[in-house]
């Protein structure tokens, strides 16, 4: 079974935040992709593209 994913291109700013930066990931983006606050992203450098991915949570199923 092929699952296509529709590309939605957004620009985003780069801020400083602190000692710094940061962007700013719009809610509609978090929901689609079910992300919380404090959930760890995976940053990787593919240049000249920065790849965000985020860490999923899995449950291990307790055996008997």
């Amino acid at each position: 079974m092929l699952h296509v994913r529709s590309l939605h291109v957004r620009i985003a700013t780069l801020a400083k935040w602190g000692n710094s930066q940061g962007i700013l990931i719009p809610k509609s983006v978090c929901e689609a992709l079910e992300l919380s606050i404090g959930d760890k992203m995976e940053l990787r450098m593919d240049a000249p593209s920065l790849v965000l991915t985020p860490q999923r949570k899995y449950h291990r199923s307790r055996r008997p």
